[in-house]
């Protein structure tokens, strides 16, 4: 399979949540596309710095390139490392000096999609809730559903959750969020984890269920579904 489009997208972080539809209308029979470059800016083009918010905008732009994965075959943050004693370019994914190391927000991002998603793109609506960007995959061997949400906004968003195509839900489950005070934080030397996933177990799960998506958030609820 060949990739005839190298797109590369710097942009404000509300760019990209405005823009998580991007591709969804994209031809089939196009040529494929790699997003070679991609990363959310907070200020000028290589000065900004690696924050919750401008991690929620490329959480948001990443939901419409797993829903079109399709034809989205790859794609790449970008600048990966920096050190933190001669830097030239902001923001980047994992900062470093001569004793340690920490993962931005967008790390974490990074880490959430790469470790949740299935092989096929399932069906689900999420009712009630504003602004959300949504996207769910089903690992076909095992009917894991992975229902990834992004709120990018202010407020927490309570919606009413239905997994389709299935014939059951277990009971319990989990959900990954990251989220933090303010979109404004970000992780240093000192606090490398100020910004970082957290697990906790859910119960009452079915093919419809409530939730409330935090403000300032990326939620991987992770369900187990039959038929």
């Amino acid at each position: 399979m060949r990739c005839q489009f190298d797109q590369h997208f710097y942009n404000s972080a509300q760019w990209f949540v405005a823009h998580d539809n991007y591709y969804d209308s994209y031809r089939r029979s196009d040529p494929k596309i790699m997003v070679g470059e991609y990363a959310a800016q907070n200020g000028p083009i290589a000065q900004g710095t690696a924050t919750l918010g401008t991690a929620l905008g490329e959480a948001a732009w990443m939901t419409g390139l797993e829903r079109n994965a399709d034809v989205v075959i790859m794609a790449s943050y970008a600048p990966l490392f920096q050190n933190l004693n001669s830097s030239n370019w902001a923001p980047d994914l994992i900062s470093f000096d001569a004793m340690s190391s920490y993962g931005s927000p967008s790390y974490y991002v990074q880490q959430l999609f790469s470790r949740n998603h299935g092989d096929v793109v399932a069906s689900s609506t999420i009712a009630g809730g504003a602004g959300l960007a949504v996207v769910a995959s089903k690992v076909s061997r095992s009917g894991v559903v992975y229902l990834t949400v992004v709120n990018s906004g202010s407020t927490a968003q309570p919606a009413r959750v239905e997994i389709q195509g299935v014939a059951s839900v277990d009971a319990r489950g989990t959900a990954t969020v990251l989220t933090s005070s303010s979109p404004d934080d970000q992780n240093s030397l000192a606090a490398p984890t100020k910004v970082a996933p957290r697990t906790t177990s859910l119960s009452g799960l079915g093919t419809s269920f409530d939730y409330r998506f935090l403000p300032n958030s990326v939620t991987v609820l992770r369900l187990t579904t039959h038929g």
